[in-house]
């Protein structure tokens, strides 16, 4: 995840400016979340990326995007791992965006790749 302020959020830096992986699957077969509480919550892009660490063959990736009433979900195929060579460099997958509507409210656009 990288976040509007710039942090990026993985299994090496578990909290950001704004939120956090909560919890960081090692076993390869997931799931991970990271979380932004209500009053930690920026405007701007959240960018969410995956990177195949480590395994043998292809494998695909599942991302479920939840940002207040918004959903979507994107599968990515990922064809050999990487390592930590992808940490700083991983596949984008998504962006939720958070911006201020007219009345002043945060509102969420969720766009996949």
């Amino acid at each position: 995840m990288f976040e509007p302020g710039g942090s990026h959020v993985y299994y090496a830096n578990l909290t950001g400016q704004n939120g956090a992986l909560d919890n960081d699957d090692v076993t390869g077969f997931g799931p991970e979340h990271y979380f932004v509480s209500c009053d930690r919550l920026a405007e701007g892009d959240y960018t969410i990326g995956v990177n195949y660490f480590e395994g043998e063959g292809p494998e695909v990736a599942r991302v479920d995007f939840k940002a207040g009433s918004e959903v979507a979900q994107r599968s990515i195929n990922l064809s050999t791992a990487v390592g930590p060579a992808g940490d700083n460099s991983p596949i984008i997958v998504g962006v939720v965006r958070v911006r201020r509507n007219d009345e002043g409210r945060l509102v969420f656009e969720i766009l996949t790749q």
